[in-house]
C-alpha cells in the first residue's frame, strides 16, 4: 500500500511545482533541500486491524461464478508531507493548494480503493533550526485493506412451485 500512497502524494507535490519530493529521512534532518522543497516521510508505523468480512461480489454468467472479495485486514497508514518555504505566506498558500489537489481516493496496485484524508497540520517556525525558513507538516491518512478473492459457482434457479407444492 505505501508504494501507491508515496507515490499518489509525489503526483500531487510535483504537480504544485515542486523540483523533487525528499524521502531520505537524512534530506529531512538537514533540510537538504533549497526553498520552496518538500518531504515526505512515515512518522508512525501503519495500523493493521483483522477484519475478515465479505464486503463485494460479481457474477460471471459466462463461466457461472460469483467472486467474494474478502477484507481480511483494513490497514492505516499516515504519512506527513513537510513544505518548507521562505515565508508564511507562501507556505499557507501551498498548503490550500496542496489540499485542493488531495484526492479522496486512489487505487492500489491490486486496483482496490484507498481512502485519503488530511487529518491535522503543523506550523514550524523555528528559524534557527530551518535556516531562515518556516515550514508545515501536513497529516495525511490513508485507509484500505488487504483482500482475497474467492470464487463459487452460481446456482441454478430454484422454481418456487417445486418448494411450494404447486
Amino acid at each position: 500500500m505505501i508504494d501507491a500512497c508515496l507515490a499518489a502524494l509525489e503526483g500531487v507535490l510535483l504537480g504544485m511545482g515542486y523540483r523533487k519530493v525528499h524521502t531520505d529521512l537524512s534530506d529531512l534532518a538537514s533540510f537538504a533541500g533549497g526553498v520552496p522543497s518538500c518531504y515526505v516521510y512515515q512518522a508512525e508505523p501503519s495500523t493493521l486491524t483483522r477484519a475478515r468480512r465479505k464486503v463485494a461480489f460479481t457474477d460471471d454468467p459466462a463461466r457461472r461464478v460469483r467472486t467474494w472479495r474478502h477484507l481480511l485486514y483494513e490497514e492505516r497508514l499516515q504519512l506527513v508531507v513537510r513544505l518548507v518555504e521562505a515565508g508564511r505566506a507562501a507556505l499557507d498558500a501551498q498548503k490550500n493548494e496542496f489540499l485542493r489537489r488531495l484526492p479522496a481516493r486512489i487505487m492500489d496496485a491490486e486496483n482496490n480503493a484507498i481512502h485519503v484524508t488530511a487529518t491535522g497540520c503543523l506550523f514550524i517556525e523555528d528559524r534557527a533550526a530551518l535556516n531562515n525558513k518556516v515550514a508545515m507538516e501536513i497529516t495525511v491518512e490513508f485507509a484500505g485493506g488487504v483482500y482475497l478473492d474467492r470464487e463459487t459457482p452460481l446456482t441454478e434457479g430454484i422454481e418456487m412451485e417445486t418448494i411450494m407444492g404447486g
